[in-house]
């Protein structure tokens, strides 16, 4: 017995998983890989112990699910099946499966983990009602406040940039969501179990995935659950599975009809036509109600550049107005002053002229009186003839006063 298979037998093991949720009801868990896990130890009849949590952070690949088998021994999820398989619990070799079967059982695994998988995680993430309503409580409840709200951020955008590295989106994720289930209603066909008379390791993984997206009817953006529920087979191995390992109650489909099934065809069909109609229209009703804004707003802008415009004009001609008011009052101003200037300047004209005419009556008369300096004698015009020679008549008439001598000389010679 190996190393593995003895701490099995003398341990009982913990399996770490995601624990319930009330949009999946009934399940152990909502998780398809911690389901998966679960389904092969207990259809293989490992004694183990779920501990249930919600922070994948307590795993040392901070992901869930993995397995203690003793307090220094722990194996994570992706190798479950082979570590368990390895201790003697190996469900394939008691089925009797053939090694080309087993390499059919392994292709048909990776199918699942790696194509539906990413569409029911599209599902969780993507579909943001889905995110809000299922996901982000759940890590939320993970950590504290205000960490959770910074984590929950973090893995939504993280798992949506790994979705969109793989190519999946809304429309390739659920079409090859169908895709995978057809193939897995053809494969499994009217048998209880997809290889053989009793499960293999691939029904655990199968039952993994499809019970947590039949039983995840709840979410607001159900359409895996939708298009699962189209294949009875498959519904009824759900059921098989969850009523003989699980001890629970059968999940009830409600039988859809060929003629219900048909009808949902056509309507998804035109509701596939006009979703692509509908964004050509939605850019056209937006085209025409940004043009009509355009057209509503120029008007206003042209209303009131009119009415802006008439303002403009009556101002003008106010202030128009008002300056040749001003103007004209000014002019009658500028005329009173200077008709005032004007009759001062009149009369102070008239004041000089009249204290000239003054001066010059006050002034003796030259031609009747002749002031001698150096005598009181002074001859008046009496009608005679004047006694003066030429020499003295001329001093006179230059009006140049004379010395005393030249006025000696004067009265000699008139002697």
């Amino acid at each position: 017995m190996s190393e593995a298979a003895g701490d099995l037998h003398s341990n009982i093991v913990r399996l770490h998983q995601y624990g319930p949720n009330e949009n999946v009801p009934n399940l152990p868990t909502f998780d398809p890989l911690c389901l998966a896990a679960q389904a092969y130890m207990k259809c293989a009849s490992v004694p183990f112990v779920t501990v249930n949590t919600d922070n994948a952070e307590t795993s040392p690949w901070k992901k869930l699910p993995f397995l203690c088998i003793s307090s220094e021994r722990c194996i994570e999820g992706t190798e479950i099946i082979k570590e368990l398989s390895t201790a003697g619990y190996d469900l394939d070799k008691n089925s009797g499966i053939s090694p080309s079967t087993s390499a059919d059982i392994l292709a048909w695994s990776n199918l699942l983990n790696r194509s539906l998988y990413p569409a029911q995680l599209f599902n969780w993430f993507g579909e943001l009602s889905n995110y809000e309503h299922f996901m982000k409580p759940i890590i939320c409840r993970a950590y504290s406040f205000p960490i959770h709200i910074y984590k929950a951020k973090t893995i939504r955008s993280s798992v949506l940039k790994m979705l969109a590295g793989l190519g999946v989106d809304e429309k390739t994720g659920y079409e090859e969501a169908k895709r995978i289930y057809a193939a897995l209603s053809s494969r499994l066909a009217d048998r209880e179990y997809f290889f053989s008379d009793s499960p293999s390791s691939f029904d655990s993984v199968a039952f993994g995935y499809l019970a947590t997206q039949l039983y995840a009817s709840n979410l607001p953006v159900n359409n895996m659950y939708k298009m699962l529920a189209q294949h009875g087979n498959l519904v009824r191995f759900v059921n098989n599975m969850y009523t003989r390992f699980f001890q629970g109650e059968p999940f009830i489909v409600k039988e859809i009809d060929r003629a219900q099934l048909v009808e949902k065809e056509l309507q998804n069909a035109k509701q596939e036509s006009v979703d692509q109609v509908y964004p050509e229209m939605e850019e056209l009703s937006a085209r025409t109600i940004v043009a009509l804004g355009i057209g509503i707003i120029t008007l206003f802008l042209c209303t009131q550049n009119v009415q802006f415009s008439v303002l403009c004009q009556i101002l003008n001609k106010k202030l128009s107005s008002d300056r040749d008011q001003q103007l004209i009052q000014r002019r009658n101003v500028d005329y009173l002053d200077k008709e005032e200037t004007d009759s001062s300047t009149d009369d102070s004209e008239d004041e000089e002229y009249e204290e000239e005419q003054e001066e010059e009556q006050a002034l003796p008369d030259l031609d009747s009186l002749v002031y001698e300096s150096d005598s009181d004698a002074y001859i008046e015009d009496d009608g005679g003839d004047y006694d003066f020679d030429d020499k003295y008549l001329e001093h006179y008439n230059d009006n140049t006063f004379i010395s005393d001598e030249e006025d000696q000389e004067l009265d000699d010679d008139s002697d």
